[in-house]
């Protein structure tokens, strides 16, 4: 018996189905539009995100605003080892700073 080309193929058990993936969400990072996939960000992704071709070094901060959270972060400052939960459309605002 040949097989049916139009029935479907069952996908193998050890690839992720696209269901498994999470959705993703945009973010406003310094007025520009990026998606992530992660349900939380960190201090660090979003320094990347609002500049990806500054260096980070000791001599140099970052400061991380947001607003339009989630209800239990819907508004702060976000710090270096912080993670916040998104929203869709969230705004960051990076500032970055030379220590003198």
């Amino acid at each position: 018996m040949s097989e049916n080309p139009l029935l479907p193929v069952p996908r193998p058990a050890h690839l992720p189905s696209d269901a498994d993936e999470p959705e993703a969400r945009t973010i406003v990072v310094n007025g520009h539009r990026c998606a992530v996939r992660q349900p939380e960000v960190g201090y660090s992704e979003i320094v990347r995100l609002a500049f990806p071709y500054v260096d980070v070094r000791p001599d140099r901060d970052f400061t991380i605003t947001y607003r339009g959270g989630p209800v239990r972060a819907q508004q702060g400052v976000l710090v270096d080892a912080i993670v916040v939960p998104i929203a869709d459309e969230e705004i960051f605002n990076v500032v970055v700073t030379d220590r003198s």
